[in-house]
């Protein structure tokens, strides 16, 4: 199995010294990839981290690209309806060369109402328009010259550029856990890439990935990644949001549950925690934990 880190570019004020520090720690601890998360306005009243001090998550993807040079490094998710696919094919293609092909797009529908509200783009459209911004992303990636002809996108006789460095293009993952959301990793993704569920439930909802992908008639394998929180040396939360938590034989356990359904990328999120416990906890779980799956190298 292979991990990443989930880097809180939100919730507290930006220190960009701390933040490049703790990406290049994450490096150098042995972590397989460091992920940015996505959201542009979020309302006054809603209680969540990522109301705050928020960077914009392909800008910190550009910058994250400068600062490190190994690890992988993705959005979890993209919400791919608030942009014009046109866009986000070019930034991410960009962060792709800058990286040198590190990179994964991450991609889900969104769920904040007010947010898209906000941005002039109807609720009820999000998943269609995600279809169709996928296609239009794969479209500008595949030729230079591509030629779309959608509901929502439509552009032909451009060029587009620049092509991504990874072919022939870099990895997707799709979040969400509707219906749709699992028919778009199984038609888009290289990975389903669902966030903080327990193993036994998770299980149950892998299989019916793996049922529509049967359905659809796909050939190329589907990977299974997971975002999941990190509470080392604490007690499990309440349901329904899974999480590592515990002593290092607890979480080790919770890791080996995980990769028994299929888990093969684990992008651990320790946004709760100020700079010096988030790198405390992550050097404990690279000294304790994931040295007991190297042999076991995933996605």
């Amino acid at each position: 199995m292979k991990f990443g880190v989930c880097l809180p570019h939100y919730g507290r004020p930006l220190d960009m010294e701390a933040l490049a520090g703790a990406a290049r720690s994450v490096e150098a601890l042995g972590y397989d990839s460091i992920w940015v998360t996505d959201h542009i306005i979020v309302p006054q009243g809603l209680d969540i981290v990522y109301r705050e001090h928020m960077l914009d998550a392909l800008a910190f993807l550009n910058y994250l690209a400068a600062v490190t040079r190994r690890v992988q490094i993705g959005t979890s998710v993209l919400i791919l309806p608030y942009r014009h696919p046109i866009i986000v094919a070019k930034q991410v293609a960009t962060a792709d060369v800058l990286s040198g092909g590190r990179v994964v797009l991450g991609a889900g529908a969104g769920w904040m109402e007010g947010e898209f509200k906000a941005l002039g783009i109807p609720f009820r459209e999000r998943g269609a328009r995600t279809n169709e911004a996928l296609q239009a992303i794969l479209a500008c990636w595949d030729t230079p010259q591509p030629s779309v002809a959608g509901s929502f996108y439509s552009f032909q006789g451009m060029v587009a550029s620049p092509q991504p460095l990874q072919r022939p293009h870099p990895p997707i993952w799709i979040g969400g856990l509707s219906p749709r959301a699992k028919e778009r990793a199984v038609r888009f993704g290289q990975a389903w890439h669902p966030t903080g569920m327990a193993p036994d439930v998770l299980a149950v909802e892998w299989g019916q990935v793996r049922e529509t992908a049967q359905r659809q008639g796909r050939q190329e394998p589907l990977a299974l990644t997971m975002r999941c929180g990190l509470r080392w040396g604490e007690r499990p939360g309440p349901p329904p949001r899974f999480a590592l938590a515990g002593s290092a034989s607890e979480v080790a356990g919770q890791v080996e549950a995980l990769a028994k359904v299929g888990v093969s990328h684990l992008a651990l999120d320790l946004s709760h925690l100020d700079y010096q416990r988030l790198l405390a906890s992550l050097e404990d779980f690279a000294a304790k934990v994931m040295p007991q799956f190297q042999d076991k190298r995933g996605f």
